[in-house]
């Protein structure tokens, strides 16, 4: 899970471009970088590791919006989660860039590869030389051996042989000129979303990017689309894609976009975010709701598992308590060390202690990946005195890598308890020190989708693959 943002034909792109990743930056924030055209077509690129704000320090952002704000009409962002390469390092950090005699790219990726040696060794042995341990680069380097002259053939070329997730936006300068390109995989398994804003385009990982700068949403970029911004407007082409494994590409969006990763008021694969977790939410509670007595305390984890409480909350018509209260120090998923992730759990979220004691308490959460906050959460909510703590995760268990784009290669609580190929639900509960533990099922989200889109095959379109522990695309990890 990565941020991507991309500006055109919209005047101080500078100010727009860093206000677009900041309302991203819950996407990633191990580096972020930039990458801006001016009305010269002179290029302005850096990058930093952290986040955003860490940025804006090393550009001097005040004092360059001052001398040269106006001046920038274009413009590509990138916040790094990393799920390929050294995240601690600078090289790694994107966008990336690539030169050749007339033209120039910058690239800024949301996705991932389990092909990365693969493709890699076949290009080393061509002769190819790298610089980064990202797997963008890959990417650069195929559009690189394209075998056409035209910028844009080359990078439909370049996406067409390689062999992984992507939604992109791109910087190009060609002959002088600067274009926005943006694009995203025939498996559309991460999103893409096109807007405008004062005659120019946005295109961003999530329309809440939007509105954050008074902009709007136009629509989604296509699966296996690229679309092309210039002074003279918008082109959209297809991108040659072939089989995978012998089968046509298909849809597989990621599931945990919706439940965990994407912010509340987005839409997301054509769903409100927030009422796909409502929704989910209320089926979690019709299944589980006769276990639940009134005078039971129903709170959750904030904020990516609120509307899931809501839905669960409003299905028993029980008052929701926010006895959880989140401090914004990150999030505690996306932090690269067990070390981070423990203080970023220990910080950022305050209790109401006055709430629960002597009291059940049902906790409810988006998931439970690793086990570090739901662990720390039970033990402070029964060390305010609380008679019992059950724990409900509005996630299936995790028991499977990802490599479309998810850190999910380690440290997974449920894979750490799956017993052929089944997570055992009581050590899981055991290790949480939980009194109950429930889990949403994969039917739970099934059902969701199909009440959301109206469509009794709306699931077919979107990947199960980590709760099911294959890889419905290559069936590689």
């Amino acid at each position: 899970m990565c941020g991507v943002a991309g500006v055109f034909g919209i005047k101080n792109a500078l100010q727009v471009t860093f206000q677009m990743m900041h309302a991203m930056q819950y996407r990633g924030e191990q580096s972020a970088g930039v990458v801006l055209a001016d009305k010269n077509n002179e290029i302005f690129y850096e990058r930093e590791l952290d986040r955003v704000t860490d940025l804006a320090r090393k550009v001097g952002f005040e004092s360059l919006q001052r001398e040269r704000g106006d001046d920038f009409f274009a413009g590509i962002g990138h916040l790094r989660y990393g799920t390929s390469g050294d995240r601690q390092s600078r090289e790694n950090a994107q966008p990336l860039a690539a030169h050749k005699e007339n033209w120039s790219i910058y690239i800024a990726h949301n996705g991932d590869t389990p092909f990365y040696d693969q493709m890699k060794q076949g290009l080393l042995v061509s002769g190819t030389v790298f610089g980064t341990t990202s797997d963008t680069e890959l990417i650069l380097k195929f559009i690189g051996e394209a075998k056409s002259s035209d910028p844009f053939s080359a990078i439909s070329q370049g996406l067409s042989r390689y062999r992984g997730t992507y939604a992109l936006t791109m910087l190009l300068q060609v002959n002088g000129v600067a274009y926005l390109v943006a694009a995203r995989d025939p498996s559309g398994n991460r999103p893409l979303v096109l807007g405008s804003m004062n005659g120019g385009y946005l295109v961003a990982s999530e329309d809440t990017a939007f509105e954050a700068v008074g902009g709007e949403t136009l629509r989604e970029i296509n699966p296996g689309e690229m679309v092309v911004v210039s002074k003279g407007g918008i082109t959209s082409s297809k991108i040659p894609a072939g089989s995978i494994n012998g089968v046509p590409p298909r849809l597989y969006a990621c599931m945990f976009e919706l439940i965990y990763f994407s912010f509340p008021n987005s839409t997301i694969f054509g769903i409100p975010v927030c009422e796909f977790r409502e929704e989910l939410g209320g089926i979690v509670a019709n299944r589980l709701g006769h276990e639940v007595k009134l005078e039971h305390v129903i709170t959750n984890v904030p904020d990516s598992s609120n509307s899931f409480a809501d839905g669960f909350a409003k299905a028993l018509e029980i008052p929701l308590e926010r006895v959880i209260v989140r401090r914004h120090f990150g999030r505690s998923f996306t932090q690269d060390t067990t070390v981070k992730r423990e203080y970023t759990t220990r910080t950022k979220h305050s209790f109401a202690k006055n709430k629960v004691k002597d009291r059940v308490v049902w906790c409810l959460d988006d998931s439970i990946v690793r086990g570090i906050t739901s662990r720390r959460v039970v033990r402070a909510l029964r060390s305010m005195g609380a008679k019992e703590v059950r724990m409900i995760s509005a996630s299936p268990p995790i028991i499977g890598p990802c490599k479309k784009g998810v850190d999910f290669d380690n440290d997974l609580i449920a894979a750490k308890y799956a017993v052929g190929g089944e997570p055992d639900i009581e050590k899981i509960r055991q290790d949480i020190e939980a009194d109950r533990l429930y889990y949403a099922t994969i039917e739970d989200l099934k059902e969701a989708l199909r009440v959301l889109k109206r469509n009794r095959g709306a699931e077919n379109d979107f990947c199960f693959g980590c709760f099911e522990n294959k890889d419905p695309i290559w069936n590689a990890w």
